[in-house]
């Protein structure tokens, strides 16, 4: 029997030790669960650490479960000098219970099993140095190599030496992996790669939410490969961005734009990555064969292939501009810093040894629409050029990576589908394109600092652009932020030559023509209130060469080429303008006569007109055709005198050679040297002609801008032969177009904006007689003498002027005089001219133009009907012989603030015509009257004129009239303005009028030779302005025909139709004096004070020092000497022998242009003529 005691005491026991197992259980299963695999990760942490040779590697957690095949860890950590991998959870599955299957070596095997997964969260990557590059540049430089040891150093070599030695011994048993783990996943959440380190103020990061990675392997793309490795990748919320670098304590460069974490390069809801490498064989022994389709075998030299393929879904933007390539500079000289060596030519690989790859290709394409902005600052505002572009657009580049020739060539190609482009200005409209396609080829030499050649291809089609003047200046400021801040350094110089071809098929070119530049920034540009001028045609190519390849030149040339075919005009009035119906019915009711001389009726032509493709310029939108021709040719060359960066005082005190090396304070004076003649100089010590450092803003006598050598445009345009429809809206809008993008109104206004018009064109007070005053040469000295401030930072070189030589050639004319004309009635008048030639040559003191035309002849048909014998009567004609008009504008920068315009003080037109000859019926000429009448009335238009934006022009002195302080001082309130004192004349000379109006039976000849006028605003003492008019003699007589009007044809016979004068009458000389009167002399005064006072210096305005001399006739240097002035109201059969105001070409022999012009003489090319 058992005793009780003994069983309590067992059981008790029991007991206790079921407490002791149960606690050890739970504790081991708490260690198994929470603790087990920290302790594995610690131990292993030490494990792996004694044995790793490079960095640290730190593993918070790792389980292992051999039935599932899965292997857990979290909290990886590895740092290296270089860059850190950091890890917060991960596992492996490996599914050792698949079967495995043996496949061919060159088998596609991205259709297998996975049997590899991985899954990776938070995974982050950061580089943050590059040591072995550094060490690499220590042993270049002969630095002591302290980075990386030397003796690490040579076992690295060694290693990779090794390496290499091996891989010549190839084997594929290595590759046997392959059918034991044929694809391999991995899915990674939240992961970031991070380039920068607090060194930097910005560092490069990229960042995913989700990626979907797998990894395997498909045949070779040439069979002397082994086989090629694939890596697709599906990455969403993927972005690039720069962010702000942590503890970093330097100057900053705050970004155009910042969202979130930082400024956004690239953004995309899902991208897919396909990457590709062959992995590569051995170079064969015999010569490489490839089959070709039809059997034949050829002998070629293949490589492995390499590259990668992105694909940017839904939501996709990018961004960049200057401030993201100052970045991307600073990331690119700490990664990779330049070593100054050459590069060496790579060995073509023998057979037997490893092929190598020959270039890296990229390609990048778009599934969805995608965004583009361009950011730079101006004056702490963001300014942007947008972008959006559809499906289809793609771009793809190769890097080279075998290096066989001297040059190497990186290329750079893409297209841009259904491109919409708009800038941060309140009119966005910029541009819009079907597509645009470019190509860049950059050609590098093997030395870093030899000649780099840069070519950009564009290719657009069926594109529309719209031009503002404002854009230049748009751009220039993009330029100047994405320009170097950096003084210029020999040591850092590369020359480079950059050549610019851009092609549009198919384009539109839109400007506005608004009075005044107002703009209406809301609505389509065929709903808003503006009125357009476009030129539009088949082809347009422009070529631009900018040279940049001498360091610190004195001057840079740029050659720029425009050739445009098939080009056409359009003009288009908004629906506000009560002219607009008036141009729309004039276009629809058209009856032209062509060359050929038969009449086209263009409102009852049954073929389409418009069969080009157009986007705007539509009829039925309200654009009217004016002007075609077959081809346009424009050239510019600009020669300019670069600005570089200059050093200040401070800067030049502030190279301390105690602080630095040895061989920089050598170095730094040679740096200096090229800046040296462009420092500003100290005006305490010596007063510098150009480059003064202390300057005032004001009209300084010390400075003189014209004493810079000035830049130089030359120009030259020259047009087909073109058919013109002079329509008065085209010639207004063209008035407008030149006041706007060449005039004094480039900056537009909105027309939303608020401005109050009840101070404008306020009269002039001219005050009681009590107020006069005596203007003596000081008082007008301080008159026009504009306040001093001085400025610390004076650059002359920002005022250095420019002078431009203009040609422009119209050939084969063919104008037509446009009027509403009816079905049944005659076509418009035509106007057929051989050649029209436009000379400009503008300086910083004067402006000259002339403008010559060949023989002009003006056809003119009616539709009345007549005899057979009196058919001829039917079509009427006006001849010119010869037709020069010439302009002398004069300008002055005296006693005006630095920063303004010089102003216009005198402008002087000369017309002379040649023999003037016509026949007309009295109906054709009511044709011309009333196409002349039309045109008038468009031109002036008086019904749409807008409203000047400005409240007050500025007046003489440049400044706002109510701000002028010099109007107390001239007693004129306000002040005048330059148009109002300024000096005008216009000089017109006729050799002959002999005019005949016919009709059957009946002619009244009218001959006046010569005609002489002159019109001025300074006529005498006592008138403000004054035209005087010269007819030497006039014939005014009337011939009957002895002939009845109803013979018949048969009957007449044109030796026997005699002509009877039946009366005449004959005048000469008349002299015609008109005058406008003076309101007051103060005016007059305040003009002649005006002129003085800016003419002083080169004293071109003769009548203002000689009394005795008049500026209608001589008293001034127009065109040289004014040779034509003397005897201009005194003409006589001499004349025509001594070439003096009359249309005979003649060219004078003269050395410089002090010294008169000839009729038809050029202005550009001295010595020819003109044509």
């Amino acid at each position: 029997m058992f005793n009780n005691t003994d069983i309590n005491e067992s059981f008790q026991s029991s007991y206790y030790w079921l407490i002791v197992a149960a606690f050890c259980s739970i504790v081991w299963i708490v260690y198994l669960t929470y603790y087990n695999s920290r302790v594995v990760g610690f131990f292993l942490t030490l494990a792996i650490n004694r044995f790793l040779k490079y960095g640290y590697l730190k593993i918070g957690s790792f389980s292992l479960s051999v039935l599932s095949g899965k292997i857990m860890f979290r909290e990886v950590l590895w740092i290296t000098e270089d860059y850190s991998v950091r890890l917060k959870l991960g596992y492996a599955i490996f599914r050792w219970w698949q079967p495995l299957i043996k496949k061919d070596f060159n088998e596609d095997l991205s259709h297998s099993d996975t049997r590899l997964s991985l899954y990776l969260e938070n995974v982050e990557f950061h580089l943050y140095n590059y040591s072995s590059n550094f060490s690499e540049l220590e042993k270049i430089f002969g630095l002591d190599q302290n980075i990386i040891p030397p003796d690490k150093l040579n076992t690295s070599l060694h290693d990779d030496k090794s390496k290499n030695d091996s891989a010549v011994l190839l084997n594929k048993k290595r590759w046997q992996w392959r059918d034991l783990i044929p694809v391999i996943k991995l899915d990674i959440s939240n992961s970031r790669i991070i380039f920068g380190n607090y060194l930097m103020p910005q560092s490069l990061m990229i960042t995913s939410r989700e990626m979907r990675m797998v990894y395997t392997t498909k045949p070779s793309s040439t069979p002397f490969d082994l086989f090629m490795h694939i890596v697709k990748c599906r990455a969403d919320n993927f972005k690039i961005m720069l962010v702000p670098s942590p503890k970093y304590s330097g100057k900053a460069d705050e970004p155009p734009r910042c969202m979130g974490e930082g400024f956004a390069l690239v953004r995309s809801s899902n991208v897919e990555i396909y990457y590709y490498q062959d992995e590569p064989g051995l170079v064969p022994y015999e010569p490489e064969s490839v089959y070709l389709a039809n059997g034949d075998v050829i002998s070629v030299r293949t490589w492995p292939c390499w590259g990668m393929d992105i694909k940017c879904g839904k939501n996709t933007d990018f961004s960049y501009g200057p401030w993201c390539e100052r970045q991307r500079s600073f990331l690119y000289k700490f990664f990779l810093p330049a070593n100054y060596v050459p590069l060496k030519a790579s060995e073509l690989p023998q057979p037997g040894q490893l092929r190598v790859c020959r270039s890296f290709d990229f390609k990048m394409s778009v599934q969805n629409d995608v965004t583009f902005d361009l950011l730079f600052t101006k004056q702490t505002e963001t300014q942007a050029v947008h972008m959006n572009f559809k499906q289809g657009s793609y771009l793809e580049f190769t890097i080279p990576w075998f290096l066989d020739e001297p040059q190497y060539t990186f290329t750079l190609t893409g297209q841009l589908m259904h491109v919409d482009a708009s800038t941060s200005l309140m009119y966005r409209n910029l541009l819009e394109c079907e597509t645009l396609e470019f190509f860049i080829k950059v050609k590098y030499s093997t030395y870093w600092n030899d000649f780099q050649d840069w070519v950009y291809d564009l290719t657009a089609c069926r594109a529309t652009a719209h031009l503002l003047y404002q854009h230049k200046i748009f751009f220039s400021d993009l330029i100047d932020d994405w320009s170097s801040k950096a003084h210029p350094d020999i040591y850092s110089f590369i020359p480079y030559n950059v050549k610019l071809n851009l092609m549009i098929k198919e384009f539109e070119i839109v400007v506005l023509t608004n009075e005044w530049n107002w703009i209406d920034c809301f609505g389509t540009s065929t709903e808003n209130g503006n009125s357009h001028i476009a030129v539009t045609g088949d082809m347009f190519d422009l070529t631009l060469q900018l040279p940049f390849d001498d360091y610190l030149p004195e001057t840079v040339a740029c050659k720029l080429f425009i050739r445009g075919e098939s080009a056409e005009g359009f003009v288009y009035l908004p629906e506000n303008y009560s002219s607009r119906h008036m141009l729309i019915a004039m276009s629809d009711h058209l009856k032209l006569l062509s060359r050929e001389g038969l009449v086209k009726n263009e409102a009852a032509s049954e073929e389409p007109k418009d069969k080009k493709w157009h986007r705007l310029c539509l009829k039925e939108n309200g654009w009217v055709d004016v002007v075609t021709s077959p081809i346009v040719a424009f050239s510019m060359v600009y020669t300019y005198h670069p600005m570089p960066l200059l050093y200040t005082g401070k800067e030049l005190g502030s190279f301390n050679t105690e602080e630095i090396d040895a061989e920089e304070s050598i170095l730094i004076p040679f740096r200096l040297i090229p800046l040296r003649p462009l420092r500003p100089q100290n005006p305490s010590k010596k007063k510098s002609k150009h480059h003064s450092q202390n300057k005032t803003s004001g009209g300084d006598d010390e400075f003189d801008a014209s004493e810079l050598e000035p830049d130089n445009i030359s120009i030259e345009l020259e047009i087909g032969p073109s058919v013109l429809k002079a329509y008065g809206s085209l010639v207004a809008c063209a008035l407008e177009f030149k006041e706007n993008y060449l005039g004094s109104y480039q900056n537009f206004t909105d027309l939303s904006k608020n401005v109050d018009f009840s101070n404008i064109n306020v009269p002039y007070n001219l005050g009681t007689d009590d107020d006069g005053v005596k203007y003596s040469s000081k008082t007008n000295e301080d008159t026009f003498r504009s306040t001093s401030t001085s400025v610390d930072n004076f650059d002359a070189r920002m005022y250095r002027s420019f002078n431009l030589m203009f040609h422009l050639t119209l050939h084969d004319v063919q104008g037509h005089l446009v009027k509403h004309c009816t079905n049944d009635g005659p076509p418009c008048p035509s106007v057929f001219m051989e050649r029209m030639v436009v000379e400009v040559d503008k300086r910083y003191h004067e402006t000259m133009l002339q403008v010559l035309f060949s023989p002009i002849i003006v056809v003119c048909k009616d539709n009345i009907e007549r005899l057979d014998q009196h058919s001829h009567l039917q079509t009427g004609y006006l001849t010119l012989s010869a037709l020069q008009i010439r302009g002398h504008a004069m300008f002055s920068h005296k006693g005006l603030p630095i920063d303004s315009e010089t102003l216009e003080y005198a402008w002087l037109i000369e017309v002379t015509m040649g023999d003037f000859v016509g026949r007309l019926t009295s109906s054709q000429l009511q044709i011309i009257v009333e196409s002349l009448q039309a045109f008038v009335v468009m031109v002036s238009d008086k019904e749409n004129k807008l409203v000047r934006p400005q409240e007050f022009p500025p007046c003489q002195h440049m400044v706002p009239q109510p701000e002028c302080t010099k109007s107390s001082v001239i007693n004129l309130k306000p002040c005048p303005t330059v148009a109002d004192l300024k000096y005008e004349f216009v000089r017109l000379s006729v050799d002959c009028i002999d005019f005949h109006m016919v009709e059957a039976g009946s002619a009244l000849s009218l001959q006046i030779n010569p005609i002489r006028l002159a019109k001025c605003n300074i006529f005498n003492s006592k008138t403000m302005e004054g035209l005087t008019i010269l007819l030497p003699k006039i014939s005014l007589k009337h011939y009957v025909s002895t002939l009845p009007i109803d013979i018949t044809t048969e009957a007449f016979n044109s030796e026997s139709n005699t002509w009877l004068e039946s009366g005449g009458l004959k005048l000469g000389p008349i002299h015609i004096d008109l005058s406008k009167t003076l309101l007051d002399l103060r005016l007059l005064n305040t003009q002649q004070d005006f002129l003085r006072f800016h003419d002083q210096r080169s004293q071109r305005l003769h009548f203002l020092w000689n009394m005795q001399t008049c500026g209608c006739v001589g008293g001034c240097a127009f065109f040289g000497n004014n040779r034509n002035g003397p005897k201009f109201f005194n003409p006589s059969p001499d004349d025509y022998s001594e070439n003096i105001n009359v249309a005979v070409p003649y060219v004078t022999d003269f050395v410089d242009k002090s010294m008169s012009f000839g009729f038809g003489q050029s202005l550009l090319r001295n010595q020819e003529y003109v044509f």
